[in-house]
């Protein structure tokens, strides 16, 4: 049975992305590390079905990281409970889900991501979209992490 889902959602990154990495013992260099990439990102979405929001109510949503043309490179199943309005808010790849595909470490950031999601909302292991997969955006403080100069040091 298929039951027609509307959602509002709103995605914005973490800044779980550290300056630069930890010189490992050992390096006989001084150089600075490369800047991280990001681990993870926060992810809203109002829940409906049939025109209502879906409240306080156990589901699943699978959500996923792609290219425009569809390329999945991560997927990531996160259970969770909405809240009275069916809202749900929560981190991707912060380590709270189970991972399907793909590691946050190895995802090409460079590419110009989209963010797509399915919700299970009963216990018969269907997903329905939740509408067609949306560009990942940053926030300014990624975009400017880009123009920081790398600055050298000793250990």
């Amino acid at each position: 049975m298929k039951h027609a889902l509307y959602v509002l959602f709103f995605l914005t990154l973490t800044l779980a992305v550290s300056a630069q990495e930890t010189p490992q013992e050992g390096d006989d260099k001084d150089t600075a590390g490369k800047p991280a990439l990001p681990t993870a990102f926060q992810y809203s979405a109002l829940i409906y079905q049939e025109g209502k929001p879906v409240a306080e109510k156990e589901i699943v949503l699978q959500a996923k990281l792609q290219d425009g043309a569809g390329e999945v490179f991560y997927i990531e199943q996160l259970h969770t409970t909405t809240d009275k309005s069916g809202a749900v808010c929560l981190t991707i790849g912060a380590g709270k889900g189970s991972v399907l595909q793909g590691e946050m470490a190895t995802v090409p950031w460079e590419r110009g991501l989209w963010v797509a999601a399915d919700v299970q909302l009963s216990a018969d292991g269907v997903f329905v979209s939740l509408g067609q997969a949306v560009p990942l955006q940053a926030v300014p403080y990624a975009l400017y992490a880009n123009s920081v100069p790398v600055v050298k040091g000793t250990k």
